[in-house]
């Protein structure tokens, strides 16, 4: 059993001698990550443009889709303890 990830495969192949089937797969692989992510992001607009919040401005609204769709992991809590708070005069 192989424990090379499929991506790294089809990109390993030597393009010299399997040139159309390199490529056919390198195709094959992007084709289902793009339809992937392009679902969960209407998905996500779907929800975040519902009737009840429809004036959402573009820039807001490609703000929050950035959030909904990233696969970084943000530690908010870190985040939030190393934010400075404004003290009132």
């Amino acid at each position: 059993k192989s424990t090379l990830p499929i991506t790294e495969f089809w990109a390993l192949l030597p393009e010299n001698n399997y040139q159309n089937l390199r490529r056919f797969g390198l195709h094959l692989l992007s084709m289902f990550g793009s339809t992937y992510l392009c679902e969960s992001a209407f998905s996500a607009m779907k929800s975040m443009k519902s009737k009840e919040r429809n004036s959402i401005n573009q820039e807001n609204l490609e703000a929050c889709l950035r959030l909904a769709l990233t696969s970084i992991e943000i530690d908010t809590k870190e985040l939030a303890s190393n934010m400075q708070t404004h003290q009132s005069h």
